[in-house]
């Protein structure tokens, strides 16, 4: 990730970057859709992960020219199998999307996505495990629910 942000990477691993999000679009777009209604009690909550899930939808939208300017063709995103490790935040808001608390959910999401941040700029902190792992630690000022302590389920 630190290559590519620093204009760095190569077309291969734009390529294979680009494959990823295939997936990883996709299944935060269903998980940001299912979240916004689940907060329809809460309108700004819902606002939140409705510009998300149409952030998601306008990465979609612009993912297959940039796939295709990285010589990604048709056959070669069909056979494409993601690496597990590039499934771990996507599992994760989909592992909330059903059953967090909803505003707390927008706290760890947020968290997140600062990891992300951290990634991209070569902070080792900012590894997709680390930023899961801290996604879940209980953010200060909330109330804990038991689905925010790493290793548990929602309720």
């Amino acid at each position: 990730m630190l290559r590519i942000a620093q204009g760095a990477a190569g077309l291969e691993t734009l390529a294979g970057f680009a494959l990823g999000q295939r997936w990883v679009i996709a299944a935060d777009r269903r998980s940001l859709r299912r979240l916004a209604e689940r907060s329809v009690f809460e309108p700004e909550v819902a606002a939140c992960f409705g510009a998300l899930a149409e952030g998601e939808a306008l990465a979609a939208e612009r993912l297959g020219a940039f796939a295709a300017a990285c010589g990604v063709d048709e056959e070669l995103a069909q056979g494409h199998e993601s690496l597990p490790g590039c499934q771990a935040c996507p599992a994760y808001i989909a592992w909330l999307a059903p059953g967090g608390v909803p505003a707390d959910v927008v706290l760890a999401l947020t968290e997140q996505l600062l990891g992300v941040g951290r990634l991209l700029r070569g902070d080792r902190r900012g590894t997709a495990t680390d930023v899961c792992r801290r996604a879940t630690r209980p953010c200060s000022g909330t109330r804990r629910h038991s689905w925010s302590r790493a290793g548990s389920g929602p309720d």
